[in-house]
């Protein structure tokens, strides 16, 4: 028997500075190097978890094949899109495994979703996430300052133990959350009245 594998790409946009990237598409080839080649030009660095690092300048690449399951630190001179083409990862057929302390991890599915209902099968062991801008989701005091887990992203995350996440379908919906994103923007205030 033959089980249907779909191909196609996944486009991500990366924005000037830091952010934290992940994709759905396994690429034909996984070596670092050519799966960031046509961004390769505006690429300061890339870093796994480990902090093993891609430098384009030196032609180093001590990252060695991308895993779908992490997420990488990238820092960029612009904003640019990676395109990534392969085969699409179906999110409900893999588990994500959280190690003890910091990891960074892939977001898998093709729609944004509220990260606390993503993670929710994992909450007791969470300490922290936060998304590439440092908004942070603390499930232990109800703070959501993430929102929704964005496609193409990655996120940088603290457990007190090991865990593995798991994502619904791309078909399936996430119940609605009954916790809001919580706006942690500062305002000036005028003193002088």
């Amino acid at each position: 028997s033959c089980s249907y594998v779909s191909f196609g790409e996944q486009n991500i946009v990366l924005s000037e500075g830091w952010n934290i990237f992940s994709t759905y598409v396994i690429p034909s080839n996984a070596s670092f190097n050519d799966v960031i080649n046509p961004i390769q030009e505006n690429i300061i660095i890339a870093k796994n978890y480990l902090g093993a690092a891609y430098l384009p300048d030196w032609d180093f690449n001590g990252i060695g094949d991308l895993n779908n399951l992490v997420g990488y630190q990238i820092k960029v001179d612009t904003n640019c899109i990676l395109t990534v083409e392969g085969q699409l990862i179906a999110p409900e057929t893999v588990s994500v495994p959280i190690l003890q302390g910091w990891n960074f991890i892939s977001y898998l599915r093709e729609s944004s979703a509220n990260a606390e209902l993503v993670l929710e099968n994992i909450s007791e062991t969470l300490i922290i996430v936060k998304d590439f801008m440092g908004n942070a989701y603390l499930p232990n005091w109800d703070y959501n300052g993430i929102g929704d887990f964005q496609v193409g992203q990655g996120y940088q995350l603290k457990a007190y133990s090991s865990s593995e996440l798991h994502y619904l379908s791309n078909d399936s919906e996430y119940r609605i959350s009954k916790q809001q994103k919580i706006e942690n923007k500062t305002e000036n205030i005028d003193f002088n009245l």
